[in-house]
């Protein structure tokens, strides 16, 4: 699905993971990637070391993705694809995922 843009911000999808199931988990994170790269996702950050540098620390890992601009990452989630993986993540994992606009190119 080509749905990128040039006059319009970047979008950030930014989770906040907690594993409960890291089987399970590695299933979801499997599954969800091709999908996400169907909508122009692409993984920038993925669960890397965390260096606290204010405030609170997450309760778990840290994943970003970026898309062409907001409607991409929002099609991603409301995607059909992905709600029954998000499924796994639900049972898998606590999260907190937020999805900010980047600033205009």
């Amino acid at each position: 699905m080509n749905i990128a843009s040039t006059s319009l911000p970047k979008a950030y999808l930014i989770a906040e993971i907690e594993v409960v199931d890291a089987t399970a988990y590695e299933a979801y994170k499997a599954a969800a990637a091709p999908i996400a790269a169907q909508y122009g996702g692409k993984y920038i950050v993925r669960g890397g070391e965390i260096h606290l540098a204010e405030g609170a620390a997450p309760s778990g890992r840290v994943v970003v993705l970026e898309f062409a601009h907001l409607a991409a990452a929002q099609a991603f989630l409301k995607s059909e694809a992905y709600r029954s993986v998000a499924e796994i993540r639900h049972k898998a994992a606590k999260s907190r995922i937020i999805i900010v606009e980047g600033i205009i190119p």
